[in-house]
C-alpha cells in the first residue's frame, strides 16, 4: 500500500481475498482511495463482493474509485456494484473524484427511500436486524455476512435450475416417455429423458449418478411398459444392433500401434590419393583426379638501407730508405739487382708497409737510396729514423735497409661506406615482408572453391631487378634499395570436396556391410564427419593430395515407407518384417494399443496415425 498526498492507493493482487481488502479500506486514514486490481482476482467475479467494498467505503465516508486493467468481465461487475470505474493506469483525475463524490451521495439518498417492495424488503430487514441485534459483530463483519447471504441464495437458485434440467431419449426416433417424479408422485408427461447417455452433465458442470433413484424408477417403469407391448423385442434389437456397430467401430478405431526401431552408429574412414591436374574443372572421385591451378604475382618493393662499412680518408706517410745488396762470398760475376718502382718494402718490427716511388739498381755490396710511400694513410705509418726494411722477392739477409730519417705525414679520418652486405641484408627484409604479403594475396585468391597448398609457397627475387642509390664501396650514411620478388603457389579445388566424402564414406561402408543387412540399405552419416587434406607431393613431377576422413554411418530410415508396407500386412507378417530391420544390439520394440485387445485380433490399422514409428539412436 503506497500513499500520494492525500489519497491512498489499494494494490488487489490474485491471492488477496475480501477481507484484506475490507480491512484496508476500514485501515486507512485518507478520505480518497484507488483501489487497483493489476491482476485477475476471484474478488471481480461476481458484483456481490464488489458491492460489499463500495458499501465498506460510503459507511467510512471514503470516495472509492476501481482501477481495472484489461478484465472487460471484472468492469462489468464493478459497474452492476455501483463502483466508479477507470481502466486507465493514471491516477484518477480531480472531476473523477468530484464524480464519484455525486454518485456516492445519490446512494446514500437511495438508501434513506422506503422500500418499492414491501415483502422482499422486509424479510432482508428481518435478516439485517437479526445480524445487528449482535452487538459484538463489527461493521466489518456485517459486510462479509451479507455477502454470504446473498451468494448462498445464488447457489440455491442455480440448484433449482439444475434440477428442474430436461431429459431427452432416441432410440431411431424420439419416444415420449412419461416418468413419477420423486418430489411431487405426480406423472408429468410434458419432460423427455435421453437413453442415448448413462451419465448426464448438469449446467454446473457436475454429472448425476447414472444409479440413481430417479433412473432406476425411469428403467422400472420403461421395463413394465414395454414387457407388455410390442415395442421391447424392437428396443432389445436395437440395442444388440447398437452394440455390435459400437463394437466393430471400436475395431477399427481404437487400436494403435508404436514402432520403436533402434539404430546404432559405425564407424568408417577411408584414405585416398588424388593426382592434382591442370585441365579439368571439378574432382572426379571415381579416378581420383583434383583440380589444381598455379598462381604468381610479382610485387615492386622498396626499402632504405643503412650503410655499415668503414673506410678511411686523409694522407699517406712518405721517407727515405737506404738500401744494402750485400753479398758475402764477393762481388765477382755478381750482377747488380734491379727493384722495380711500386717494390712492396716493410718495416720489419712494426709490420708496416711501404711501396717504392721509383725504380733503382744496387750493386753487390752496394748502397742506394728509395723514396717510399705508405701503402695505407693514417698515423700509425709515421715511424723513426732507422726503421728497419726488408725487400718483398728478396732475401732479408742479402737485400735490406734503413729509413735515414724519420717517415713522416701520415694522417686518416674515419667514414661510413656502402657494403655487399649491407645490400644483401635490405634484400633479405624485402624478400621477407614480400613473402608475406604475397601469401596474403594468394590466401585471398583461394576464396570459397580453392585451397592453397601452403608447401607450394614460394618468392623470389627477378635476376637484374636489384637496384642502389649508392655503388658498393662508396661514402655513405643512408641508401635506396628497390627490387622485384615473384610469389608462386599451386592451388586445388576444395568445392564439391564434402559432398564427395559423403559418398565415399558411405561407398565404403555399403562395401564393407557395416550393418549386416541383406535389404539394400540407404545410409546416411552422423554430424561428427572429420577430415584431412595434406598435399603428399609438389613438384616437377605433379601434384598429389591426400584425403582422410573419418566419420560414424547410420542407416536411413524411411518411415512413411515402413508405414506403407506394414499396412499391407497381417500382425504376423508385418512383425517378422520389423525384426529384420535391425540395426543395432537392441531389436526393434512393438507396442500394440490397447493392451487388453486379443491377440488373434490384432493388426496394423490402416487409418491415418494409427502406427507411429520412432527411431531411437544407442550408443
Amino acid at each position: 500500500m503506497e500513499t500520494n498526498k492525500k489519497i491512498t492507493k489499494i494494490v488487489v493482487n490474485k491471492e488477496d481475498e475480501i477481507t484484506d481488502v475490507v480491512s484496508a479500506i476500514v485501515s486507512t486514514v485518507n478520505q480518497r482511495i484507488v483501489l487497483t486490481f493489476a491482476e485477475d482476482s476471484d474478488l471481480l467475479i461476481s458484483p456481490i463482493n464488489l458491492r460489499v467494498i463500495l458499501e465498506t467505503a460510503d459507511e467510512r465516508e471514503k470516495l472509492l474509485i476501481t482501477q481495472i486493467i484489461k478484465n472487460p468481465t471484472g468492469v462489468r461487475n464493478a459497474t452492476l456494484a455501483g463502483l466508479y470505474v477507470t481502466e486507465s493506469p493514471n491516477l484518477p483525475t480531480e472531476d473523477m473524484w468530484e464524480d464519484e463524490e455525486i454518485n456516492r451521495a445519490k446512494r446514500l439518498s437511495q438508501e434513506k427511500k422506503p422500500p418499492s417492495a414491501p415483502a422482499q424488503q422486509a424479510k432482508e430487514q428481518n435478516q439485517d436486524q437479526n445480524i445487528q441485534q449482535k452487538s459484538d459483530i463489527s461493521d466489518f463483519q456485517k459486510r462479509i455476512d451479507e455477502a454470504m447471504r446473498k451468494s448462498a441464495k445464488e447457489q440455491e437458485q442455480e440448484q433449482k435450475e439444475n434440477e428442474n434440467d430436461d431429459f431427452l431419449i432416441a432410440v431411431d426416433k424420439d419416444i415420449p416417455i412419461t416418468y413419477e417424479d420423486e418430489n411431487t408422485n405426480e406423472i408429468d408427461d410434458s419432460k423427455e429423458i435421453s437413453f442415448s447417455t448413462m451419465n448426464h452433465k448438469t449446467k454446473g458442470g457436475q454429472r448425476k449418478n447414472p444409479l440413481s433413484p430417479k433412473i432406476k424408477n425411469f428403467f422400472a417403469s420403461l421395463k413394465t411398459r414395454f414387457s407388455s407391448n410390442k415395442i421391447y423385442p424392437i428396443v432389445l434389437i436395437s440395442i444388440v444392433l447398437v452394440a455390435i456397430l459400437s463394437a466393430v467401430v471400436y475395431y477399427f478405431t481404437a487400436p494403435f500401434v508404436r514402432v520403436n526401431i533402434y539404430i546404432k552408429g559405425k564407424e568408417v574412414s577411408i584414405e585416398k590419393v588424388f593426382e592434382g591436374n591442370e585441365n579439368i574443372k571439378e574432382i572426379d572421385f571415381q579416378n581420383l583426379k583434383i583440380p589444381i591451378k598455379k598462381e604468381n604475382i610479382e610485387k615492386s618493393s622498396s626499402t632504405t638501407i643503412s650503410a655499415t662499412g668503414t673506410a678511411y680518408k686523409g694522407d699517406k706517410a712518405k721517407g727515405v730508405v737506404r738500401l744494402t745488396f750485400k753479398n758475402t762470398e764477393g762481388c765477382k760475376d755478381i750482377d747488380p739487382i734491379q727493384i722495380p718502382a711500386g717494390t712492396t718494402i716493410t718495416a720489419k718490427n712494426e709490420g708496416k708497409s711501404y711501396n717504392t716511388d721509383s725504380a733503382i739498381t744496387i750493386e753487390c755490396n752496394q748502397i742506394a737510396e728509395v723514396n717510399i710511400t705508405a701503402s695505407e694513410v693514417g698515423e700509425e705509418y709515421n715511424l723513426p729514423m732507422g726503421t728497419f726494411f726488408v725487400v718483398q722477392g728478396f732475401e732479408s739477409e742479402k737485400v735490406y735497409g734503413s729509413s735515414s730519417k724519420e717517415i713522416t705525414g701520415g694522417n686518416k679520418k674515419e667514414y661510413r661506406i656502402l657494403t655487399q652486405g649491407d645490400v644483401n641484408s635490405g634484400v633479405e627484409g624485402l624478400k621477407k615482408s614480400a613473402y608475406e604479403e604475397g601469401e596474403r594475396e594468394m590466401k585471398d585468391k583461394s576464396g570459397g572453391t580453392w585451397e592453397l597448398i601452403p608447401e607450394s609457397l614460394t618468392s623470389e627475387v627477378i635476376s637484374n631487378s636489384i637496384e642502389t642509390s649508392k655503388k658498393v664501396g662508396e661514402e655513405a650514411d643512408q641508401v635506396d634499395l628497390s627490387l622485384k620478388i615473384r610469389t608462386t603457389a599451386t592451388f586445388y579445388m576444395k568445392e564439391g570436396f564434402d559432398n564427395g566424402i559423403a559418398e565415399l564414406l558411405k561407398k565404403e561402408a555399403e562395401e564393407k556391410n557395416l550393418f549386416e543387412n541383406e535389404n539394400n540399405l540407404e545410409l546416411t552419416l552422423g554430424d561428427d564427419v572429420t577430415k584431412e587434406i595434406t598435399v603428399i607431393q609438389n613438384d616437377n613431377n605433379g601434384v598429389k593430395v591426400k584425403l582422410t576422413a573419418k566419420a560414424s554411418v547410420k542407416p536411413k530410415i524411411n518411415k512413411e515407407e515402413i508405414i506403407s508396407q506394414l499396412r499391407k500386412m497381417s500382425w504376423k507378417d508385418g512383425n517378422q518384417y520389423l525384426k529384420s530391420l535391425s540395426y543395432s544390439e537392441k531389436e526393434t520394440e512393438v507396442e500394440f494399443n490397447p493392451k487388453n485387445f486379443p491377440e488373434r485380433l490384432k493388426y496394423f490399422p490402416k487409418k491415418q496415425g494409427g502406427i507411429l514409428i520412432e527411431v531411437k539412436e544407442t550408443f
